[in-house]
């Protein structure tokens, strides 16, 4: 009994669920071997208008960040961090973009909702490859997660708010 006592006062219970990773490790996960660098920029107020329309939903602020990873001189990919609300607590959501416009791949940076709801890895993958049209929404192109609906709609939301943000810079011949 006071070995289990010590174990457990050593080892507390795992409580907190997953550990996420920070931003820059997501970013070297998604495309390793290349220079990610931070931009920030302004969108006019019909640059985010045309955003909204290509997403599909709001794209709120004027103000966006964005990282965009070059090597020799090209930039091979882009990355936009979305953070939402999927029920009523946040989740944020690292997409990264390559130059056809497709999701190179996604990473969960943060999750407060309940750990049930969280969207699997082998999950997001599917939005992997996938461009912005009008098959990137749940039940058409993508399946839902069984019991988390609400999760499965926000990720693939914020997914199409990363590929719009993307298109609209590509108009405006950023980021370089």
């Amino acid at each position: 009994m006071r070995f289990f006592l010590l174990v457990l006062v050593t080892f507390p219970l795992a409580g907190g669920g997953p550990q996420f990773p920070t931003r820059d490790e997501a970013l070297k996960q998604l495309v390793s071997k290349a220079v990610w660098s931070a931009h920030t920029v302004y969108l006019t107020n019909s640059e985010r208008k045309r955003a909204c329309e290509f997403a599909g939903s709001k794209v709120s602020g004027v103000v966006r960040s964005y990282q965009a990873m070059s090597k020799k001189g090209a930039v091979l990919a882009w990355a936009f961090l979305d953070t939402h609300r999927v029920r009523s607590k946040r989740e944020s959501l690292l997409f990264a973009i390559a130059p056809d416009g497709t999701i190179l791949g996604s990473r969960v940076l943060g999750f407060a909702e309940p750990r049930e709801y969280l969207p699997p890895g082998k999950w997001l993958q599917r939005l992997d490859g996938w461009p912005l049209n009008d098959n990137l929404h749940l039940k058409k192109g993508i399946d839902g997660i069984t019991g988390a609906t609400l999760s499965s709609r926000a990720a693939v939301n914020a997914a199409r708010r990363s590929l719009a943000l993307w298109k609209v810079l590509q108009e405006r011949n950023e980021p370089n």
